[in-house]
């Protein structure tokens, strides 16, 4: 999982870049592979079945991610894994 040291590096490697792009960076398929905890063949394998947020495209042969969406998707994954970890008050 993305951890906040993580977070705050490309955050802080975005320099010059407005606040708003830097806050939530793109993050390349090496990196958003890195991590998730997986290769960027298997990453690039998920998006394409529906089963990990489709990327952006930047370029002709680029691929990348928004650092708030791959947080939103872990996040989802693992309330699907845990159910008993969402509290709901009725």
């Amino acid at each position: 999982m993305i951890e906040q040291q993580t977070a705050t590096a490309l955050v802080k490697s975005h320099k010059g870049l407005p606040e708003e792009f830097a806050r939530d960076p793109i993050l390349s398929t090496a990196q958003t592979a890195e991590a998730v905890g997986t290769s960027s063949v298997h990453l690039r394998r998920l998006a394409k079945t529906g089963k990990f947020p489709a990327p952006i495209k930047i370029g002709y042969r680029k691929l990348g991610w928004r650092l708030s969406t791959i947080k939103r998707h872990l996040a989802e994954c693992e309330r699907i894994a845990n159910p008993h970890l969402n509290t709901q008050s009725e």
